[in-house]
């Protein structure tokens, strides 16, 4: 395996709407799921390079997409498609504009080839597909583009291979300083309480343990997950609220937070098919919309 192999959101395609567009044979029935994520706008993104299953799930919405089954929805999601032949691996890419202002930094899922290792700038041909929210009054379209869009890439398509380089970069930078070989998965998030933006690192080791460490990369709290973690058999999706972990050995999200500054723990284990049915899934990753 790859020291390089990193977990990255993936956002896709042509536009779908949640509404209306649920998976007929795998519909998620959220049996035993806490009212605490109600407002969450989070959409994970499940993945298996075994068996080419793929879905999102709308958390707010409780709602599934089957992204294999293009007549699952009235809307055009064919851009989502991972070929049997080309198998691939999501990865979440926080796109921050190039600028420096947090508020519009965008979460976009970028699915690339499995014969990518994260070790050397990416071209279109790296990739299978890249997406992310448009939003539309009220409504959030998931949409994707492409690979074959970034080909002979100008203007604002070669500038967002920029800095897709530049984030992997940093982001193989950031895994180093943790100890590379150690770590299953790092995500970025940062926390705007009273007009203060505080970094927070979720740091995913491959012991099993979770770690949080604040903007100084000082350890704050360790949780213990599992006995083990395998970077190509995992899933991290963190958000304000905490971290959910998904270890696909035994097939289950631990979602872990910290109430009131408190002591972060395993707020619940939930099984991987309490949001995808009887499908298999390898990698989980989420993105949410800017608001």
């Amino acid at each position: 395996m790859n020291k390089y192999n990193l977990l990255f959101s993936v956002l896709a395609s042509s536009m779908f709407i949640f509404s209306g567009c649920d998976s007929d044979d795998n519909k998620s029935t959220d049996s035993g799921m806490e009212e605490h994520y109600d407002e969450d706008q989070r959409t994970l993104i499940f993945y298996s390079s075994t068996t080419n299953d793929h879905y999102a799930y709308n958390v707010e919405e409780k709602k599934l997409l089957d992204l294999n089954n293009k007549q699952a929805c009235e809307y055009d999601i064919s851009n989502f498609t991972v070929s049997s032949e080309e198998k691939g691996k999501p990865f979440i890419w926080l796109d921050n504009k190039g600028d420096d202002n947090i508020s519009n930094d965008e979460q976009k899922v970028i699915m690339f080839k499995d014969s990518y290792s994260f070790d050397r700038n990416i071209t279109w041909e790296d990739f299978i597909y890249l997406g992310h929210f448009h939003s539309e009054e009220d409504e959030h379209h998931l949409a994707a583009h492409t690979n074959s869009e970034f080909k002979d890439a100008i203007g604002q398509k070669l500038l967002a291979l920029k800095r897709i380089n530049l984030y992997i970069a940093e982001q193989n930078a950031l895994k180093e300083s943790f100890g590379s070989e150690t770590v299953c998965g790092v995500q970025t998030v940062y926390s705007h309480e009273e007009e203060h933006n505080e970094k927070i690192f979720y740091v995913m080791g491959t012991d099993g343990y979770l770690t949080i460490y604040d903007e100084d990369k000082k350890a704050l709290d360790r949780v213990l997950i599992g006995s083990s973690c395998q970077s190509d058999r995992f899933g991290i999706s963190a958000t304000e609220h905490g971290v959910w972990i998904y270890l696909a050995d035994n097939s289950e999200i631990y979602k872990i937070d910290s109430h009131d500054d408190g002591v972060y723990h395993i707020h619940s284990r939930v099984d991987v098919s309490d949001y995808i049915g009887n499908a298999d899934a390898e990698f989980m990753i989420s993105i949410e919309p800017v608001e």
